[in-house]
């Protein structure tokens, strides 16, 4: 069980996580944005963060990069439909995302 960070501003896509993540065992946190997500980041502790790239406020590449910067081991699963030139997540996911695909990457990041 690994407790995830999840953020997206997307209110379906976040549900859709977070009844994934929570049948597969693992513990959700849950922000719309960047911002609200490294709040959450610096006040919990987390296992993994999966991040949509494109957000108001803080987009996913500004966060991994913050994240990183704190916790260089931190994995990062990002999904974006426009992968970006340059990131520092561990894992880049294309929209949409297969539940599969996910599911094997948490499993090999958070250690299961």
């Amino acid at each position: 069980m690994a407790w995830i960070l999840v953020v997206d501003d997307e209110d379906y896509l976040r549900t859709i996580f977070k009844e994934f993540l929570i049948k597969k065992h693992h513990q959700v946190l849950l922000a719309t944005n960047g911002r609200e997500a490294l709040s959450l980041f610096n006040s919990y502790h987390v296992d993994l963060v999966l991040t949509d790239c494109v957000m108001p406020k803080m987009d996913g590449i500004e966060l991994t990069a913050k994240i990183k910067e704190k916790n260089p081991h931190m994995p990062v699963i990002m999904i974006t439909s426009t992968p970006p030139a340059e990131h520092r997540a561990d894992v880049l996911l294309d929209k949409p995302v297969s539940l599969t695909l996910l599911a094997k990457n948490i499993d090999v990041l958070a250690g299961e």
